[in-house]
């Protein structure tokens, strides 16, 4: 399978998984739990699921040493991912889920404005004009509340939990080009740790 088909399945399926998930925060909350407990078992299991994952590959001494080859693109990658995993719950559970879903899905957007700068990617024709439909649709969100003078500042969770996921891919991209003997697999799983402490 051509990699281009594989990512579009993996962007399915990560689609298809982020939707029930924002359901089930949602019905979390509506029954009572509350904000740390939700965080607290969600990312307990998801560090554990992600580390037994990330060791497996390598095996756990492989998986460190590669790690400390890198030990500031570890630490700020740990930081996104724990920025992008606190941004997403409280994006769903404190400002309307659709608004949510959407500006952090220009996520995609933002990982290849990244890319550009960072990595010295091409930037096509085509993204430049989903650049744009994002701008717009940022306006569309942003602007009404504006124009009555009652800005919601909890609309900017979910846009900087975006910002925050595709500066983790461009993170990861860096590294795998600039430095291709280490490796940030352990940093999601510190990340989801991490996002206990909060």
């Amino acid at each position: 399978m051509e990699s281009r088909k594989i990512g579009l399945l993996i962007a399915l399926v990560g689609m298809l998984g982020a939707t029930p998930d924002a359901m089930l925060l949602r019905l979390e909350n509506d029954e009572g739990a509350v904000s740390s407990t939700i965080l607290i078992w969600r990312y307990l299991l998801v560090g554990a699921i992600q580390f037994a994952i990330a060791s497996s590959m390598s095996g756990v001494r492989g998986l460190l040493r590669a790690s400390t080859l890198a030990p500031k693109c570890n630490f700020a990658a740990a930081l996104l991912v724990t920025a992008s995993n606190l941004g997403f719950v409280f994006s769903l559970l404190w400002v309307d889920p659709a608004k949510s879903l959407l500006l952090i899905s220009l996520n995609s957007l933002w990982a290849a404005l990244l890319g550009y700068a960072v990595c010295g990617d091409e930037l096509p024709a085509r993204t430049a004009l989903a650049q744009g439909g994002a701008l717009i649709s940022l306006a569309v969100v942003f602007v009404p509340d504006c124009y009555e003078l009652k800005p919601d500042a909890l609309d900017l969770i979910p846009l900087a939990t975006g910002i925050a996921m595709a500066a983790y891919l461009t993170l990861a991209r860096f590294v795998a080009l600039r430095l291709p003997r280490s490796s940030l697999e352990l940093s999601p799983a510190l990340g989801s740790l991490a996002s206990i402490g909060f």
